[in-house]
C-alpha cells in the first residue's frame, strides 16, 4: 500500500531552490487521491 508525499518533500525542494509549486501540487494530489482510495483497499481487504 501507498501513502502520500510527505510535506517533507516540498520543504526540501524550497529549501535546495527546486520547483516547490510542482511539490506542492504533488503533495496535495497524492493527499487528495489517498483520502479516496484508502477506504477502497481497506474494504477489499478485509471482505
Amino acid at each position: 500500500m501507498s501513502a502520500p508525499v510527505a510535506v517533507t518533500s516540498y520543504l526540501l525542494a524550497k529549501k535546495y531552490n527546486a520547483d516547490d509549486k510542482a511539490v506542492a501540487g504533488i503533495v496535495i494530489a497524492s493527499t487528495s487521491l489517498s483520502i479516496l482510495y484508502f477506504p477502497i483497499i481497506l474494504y477489499f481487504q478485509l471482505s
